[in-house]
């Protein structure tokens, strides 16, 4: 995440921790469908904390990696059953503080806030946190109005001008394959703004 996009979520943390834990839906209404058993799950931008509660309170092994420390003490102290499961650090590539994989990586509306040069490099560090056959479930904006050439919101955070299509190339280079593409409106009932969430699974390598 680049300085003008973190400085953003630092400086703004209290009132956007309350903003994200009381959203009703987004990319948790999926978890169900894709989470057939109880998984080792990692969500990468973790933010407030509330996919990883979802996550916990339905059974499964749940820890998040947070750039932004504001938010990431916040999601601690507001929710103590999440201290010593939210790890400092961000995409593209981060100090890995776990000795073991996961089944399941979740990046949700975080490959928007990383320049497209370091996209690639995201992808492998995600893929290298995966189990065989592990899966990743990302969303990205479909629309997002009010984004300017700079490829700024009014706030100064970085919005790439990516699409699920360059995301599925991407994934696919990196032996990837996709497995479901889900399209919705914004949950925060923001106007103009729809998301596309896609679902990937580590392709199996043949010995």
């Amino acid at each position: 995440m680049d300085f003008r996009t973190s400085n953003f979520y630092s400086k703004n943390a209290e009132s956007l921790y309350k903003d994200y834990i009381n959203v009703k839906g987004g990319i948790s209404r999926y978890f169900d469908v894709i989470f057939q058993n109880k998984e080792t799950v990692l969500d990468i931008g973790s933010g407030s904390g509330r996919d990883i509660l979802i996550l916990l309170e339905k059974g499964h092994d749940a820890y998040g990696i947070e750039p932004c420390n504001e938010l990431r003490m916040l999601a601690e102290y507001r929710n103590p059953v999440l201290k010593g499961r939210i790890f400092s650090g961000g995409l593209p590539n981060f100090l890995n503080p776990f000795n073991f994989k996961f089944n399941t990586i979740i990046l949700s509306a975080i490959l928007m806030h990383i320049p497209e040069n370091q996209i690639q490099t995201s992808i492998k560090t995600v893929s290298s946190l995966l189990k065989p056959r592990g899966k990743v479930l990302i969303s990205i904006p479909k629309t997002r109005p009010g984004i300017g050439l700079d490829l700024r919101d009014k706030d100064g955070r970085l919005f790439n001008n990516i699409s699920s299509d360059f995301i599925v190339s991407l994934f696919n280079n990196n032996l990837f394959v996709l497995v479901k593409n889900w399209e919705s409106m914004d949950d925060m009932g923001r106007e103009g703004i729809t998301w596309n969430t896609m679902l990937f699974e580590k392709a199996h390598r043949s010995s």
